[in-house]
């Protein structure tokens, strides 16, 4: 099943078994046959730079966007660590969500 409005978003992380920290995500949305075409890094840092760009050529409502999205991101790495923590995650991994408007749902991790 194909639903264009969602997004394909993914936190990867690293842990040492005690703690875990994200190291930013991906979008892996643009996607055939269930096999990914492209996998755009998004990050805090470069969702900062996309809300000032637009905001100095006055999309406020391109930058109001880009703010849910960045806010999005945020609450998946929280989580994707906090998850992580629990599980005791001793290596690298990849904590997989379908993003749609401001609702993110874990699908899974792999390690």
């Amino acid at each position: 099943m194909n639903i264009e409005s969602t997004r394909h978003n993914e936190i990867q992380l690293i842990g040492n078994g005690s703690w875990a920290i994200a190291l930013g995500g991906r979008d892996c949305s643009l996607q055939m046959h269930e096999q990914k075409l492209v996998e755009i890094s998004i990050t805090d840092e470069l969702f900062a730079e996309e809300i000032d760009k637009a905001k100095k050529e006055g999309s406020e409502k391109i930058a109001a966007r880009l703010e849910k999205d960045r806010t999005t991101l945020k609450e998946m790495e929280d989580q994707a660590e906090r998850f992580a923590e629990a599980v005791g995650l001793n290596s690298a991994s990849t904590f997989e969500c379908i993003v749609s408007d401001e609702s993110h749902y874990f699908m899974e991790m792999n390690t």
